[in-house]
């Protein structure tokens, strides 16, 4: 099977980061559980010509987060018999209800909103998560696992024209 960011035809945009395939490209991911044995993630540059090392970089670091932060291949038949699918979907739908309960225990949301509780509890989620990647129980690729430490990170800020500037 193979999979990309593009659809072989050339395209002006390229990804800047593999996160991007996290949100937009699930294709690679929908392979495993159709029973696929091999996965090929086509850079982006492929329909101009042979992958450079950035692209093909940036295809390797797709299929990390897919088996990495997705652990898909965690389990050896993900939908199989959809135990896997059924388990989560029953757990996910507990900690739901668990929290509209609180919810509605103090007062509804607007009283929880009011009250500071939604902040908080937004703010130590984002404690939990934070202190996971530092801790390295949660994975993610790029930032504490297959790291690359000598890549040079430039970020391109965004600079208004010069016809803009003239008018400020």
């Amino acid at each position: 099977m193979e999979n990309g960011y593009t659809d072989r035809s050339p395209s002006p945009h390229r990804p800047a980061a593999p996160q991007q395939h996290r949100e937009g490209d699930h294709s690679d991911l929908g392979g495993g559980p159709r029973g696929t044995q091999s996965i090929h993630t086509t850079g982006y540059d492929e329909a101009y010509s042979l992958p450079t090392e950035e692209s093909h970089k940036l295809s390797v670091r797709t299929q990390q987060i897919i088996a990495y932060e997705s652990r898909a291949g965690n389990s050896a038949d993900p939908l199989g018999g959809s135990y896997l699918v059924e388990r989560l979907t029953d757990e996910l739908e507990e900690r739901a209800w668990d929290l509209m309960k609180a919810i509605e225990e103090r007062g509804g949301f607007i009283q929880c909103y009011k009250d500071g509780w939604v902040e908080k509890r937004i703010n130590e989620a984002r404690y939990r998560y934070a202190d996971g990647i530092e801790s390295s129980q949660l994975t993610v690729v790029g930032v504490n696992k297959f790291v690359d430490e000598e890549e040079d990170v430039r970020i391109n800020i965004f600079r208004h024209g010069k016809t803009c500037r003239q008018k400020e």
